[in-house]
């Protein structure tokens, strides 16, 4: 499958998508005089992008999957071998964002001497005419935030998760590494963990960018663009695992 048959399937049942799949039948019903069809679907999408669009649904979503692997502070774990951080969309931004945490739990753990390497792995996607790499642009910011050259390990091809595992696994067994931490967002370490550990290698969860959290105020029940966003990234999240299911890959 095409890395745009694997982007474009999914939006059609993302809430923003599937909603809109939703108008548009309801015009066609609007044309055929079905008038009742036409009510439901449009109240079946209004009710979808609210629920979906709230703060308060999307941090239960969130929550859910970030619970599987939680934090836990950093002196209590073992120096590993290797510490893996996987890409998420840092080339194509002009700022750090969200999923740059990823990067910075990478600086903590080399210099709580957690880890004397560092692999980033993450290329970009065909249709992103980049000529850096979430790789490229995160081993410049692990050097300006002071890990030396030497520590650092780029591999820049891979386009998904199963690849990121697949890549790293040439990696890991070339330098003969025996045990590393998976460094990604905390929502996107069910999948991480499970594709990497099918791949051969032993690592143990190092979450970031921990987002969910229970409803705080009566705001949190209103429409908001970000939680819209928060809930496709959880829906991704578990289509994305049923996917690596069935294709063998977790």
């Amino acid at each position: 499958m095409s890395s745009y048959v694997e982007k474009l399937l999914p939006i059609l049942v993302y809430p923003l998508g599937f909603a809109l799949l939703l108008c548009i039948t309801a015009l066609a019903l609007s044309f055929a005089g079905r008038t009742r069809q036409l009510r439901v679907s449009i109240a079946v999408a209004v009710i979808l992008l609210w629920l979906a669009s709230t703060p308060a649904f999307a941090g239960l979503l969130i929550f859910i999957l970030e619970k599987q692997n939680p934090s836990v502070p950093i002196e209590t774990i073992s120096p590993k071998d290797v510490a893996i951080v996987l890409g998420g969309g840092l080339a194509q931004s002009a700022h750090l964002g969200p999923t740059g945490d990823r990067v910075m739990q990478a600086v903590l753990l080399w210099r709580a001497g957690k880890v004397q390497t560092i692999i980033l792995t993450g290329g970009n996607l065909p249709w992103h005419r980049l000529s850096a790499t979430d790789a490229d642009f995160a081993a410049r910011l692990l050097e300006a935030y002071g890990v030396p050259h030497e520590s650092i390990i780029v591999e820049n091809d891979s386009r998904n998760t199963h690849e990121n595992a697949i890549n790293t696994a040439a990696i890991w067994r070339e330098r003969h590494f025996r045990s590393g931490l998976l460094v990604t967002s905390a929502a996107h370490l069910p999948r991480a963990l499970a594709t990497f550990r099918k791949a051969g290698l032993d690592v143990a969860p190092w979450p970031a960018d921990f987002r969910g959290h229970p409803p705080e105020s009566i705001f949190d029940f209103l429409p908001d663009a970000d939680a819209l966003g928060m809930t496709t990234t959880a829906i991704k999240e578990w289509l994305g695992l049923a996917v690596y299911r069935l294709r063998g890959w977790v």
